[in-house]
């Protein structure tokens, strides 16, 4: 109790000690030459200087006290701050940051002015944008994209902004449809090719349709857009089929970081074509081709005469396929790039020219 006292009375002494020097302490006019201090082209009071630089180390203090409190008196568990705070540009740790709109955009780590570690987004209904990893503002590393609803649409790796590296999709009620690798927002469907149905089943859990003809089968990945064709023996998707070929049903095809979708595009990603040429449709590139119409799903396709194949319903998403005299043709491209074949459908009708864009394309490990 004594030592508190002591301190007390100590403070108590102090503070009437400033009070006898503050007076002097404001009187900031010089009296002689040597009151005065040279600063570049000025001449400035040296107790008028002390006053300045005692000022600006209390401004840095409170502004040190404003930042540790996020630009704003609260007692939330972490700063709050506006988009365009200027205090932000100083700030590291957890916080909040608001939108221009008022309402909670980010909450997580700030680094450096911007989004810089683990954090969460939300839209303006405070709905899940994104949550995960952030390095400059941009999505990077790993982290979850969602849906309406708060639904997960994909997990995994980004880079970016985009899903790059390994990850997984969802559907619209947040059922996983496809796990396997991805490239600037894109599937990288050539894994699927030359590899046992059995490890495509692994990779894609989604709907599918099933067309038998002979001894093929092609499989109908409606959920990613994709064809592949099997070969094999026995009755069922197992270990005995292979992916032959794989039809993606996009009119886009993506070259490592960019996106081709015309003849010239194509022929700048790839090179020279090995072939090129109209050609007879198969019945595999037919079902790709009715399926990218989005006729598959529907039973005895054949009824419309237009149809270059007949297909019957035998049992629960599995149809059987026979061919007609329809004569469907098409304009191919085949390039062979990294181990793999590209086959590029156009239209056979019209002159091939650069920015003619493709219908679909087709897979194959070589």
């Amino acid at each position: 109790m004594s030592g508190i006292i002591k301190i007390l009375k100590n403070a108590v002494k102090g503070i009437k000690h400033m009070k006898k020097k503050l007076p002097q302490l404001m009187r900031v006019a010089p009296k002689n030459e040597k009151d005065y201090f040279n600063f570049f082209f000025w001449r400035v009071s040296k107790k008028l200087g002390c006053i300045i630089v005692t000022g600006l180390a209390l401004f840095c203090l409170a502004a040190v006290f404003f930042l540790k409190s996020g630009g704003a008196l609260n007692y939330s568990e972490c700063p709050v701050f506006d988009y365009d705070s200027f205090f932000l540009k100083f700030y590291s740790g957890k916080a909040e940051i608001r939108a221009s709109d008022g309402h909670t955009a980010y909450i997580g780590e700030v680094k450096g002015g911007g989004v810089n570690g683990s954090g969460v987004l939300y839209d303006k209904d405070g709905n899940l944008v994104y949550k995960g990893e952030f390095e400059d503002n941009v999505y990077s590393g790993e982290g979850i994209l969602y849906q309406t609803g708060n639904v997960r649409q994909y997990e995994g790796e980004l880079q970016e902004g985009v899903p790059s590296g390994a990850g997984k999709l969802f559907d619209r009620q947040g059922r996983k449809i496809y796990e396997g690798n991805f490239l600037n927002g894109g599937i990288v469907y050539e894994e699927l090719a030359g590899i046992p149905t059995a490890q495509t089943a692994e990779k894609y859990t989604g709907k599918q349709e099933i067309y038998e003809f002979e001894d093929r089968l092609s499989v109908f990945m409606e959920d990613i857009d994709a064809v592949y064709c099997a070969v094999g023996s026995g009755d069922a998707l197992d270990g005995e089929w292979t992916v032959e070929s794989l039809y993606i049903l996009s009119d886009e095809f993506r070259a490592g970081r960019e996106q081709a979708d015309t003849y010239k595009e194509i022929a700048n990603s790839l090179g020279g074509s090995i072939y090129h040429g109209i050609t007879k449709a198969s019945i595999q590139d037919m079902i790709a081709w009715i399926c990218m119409r989005g006729d598959g799903c529907a039973e005895d396709v054949g009824a419309d005469s237009e149809s270059p194949v007949t297909v019957t319903k035998s049992m629960e998403n599995v149809y059987e396929v026979e061919g007609t005299e329809n004569g469907l043709e098409f304009w191919i491209e085949v390039y062979e790039n990294e181990g793999f074949r590209y086959t590029f459908f156009f239209e056979s009708d019209e002159k091939l020219s650069g920015d003619k864009k493709f219908l679909f394309y087709m897979i194959e490990a070589t």
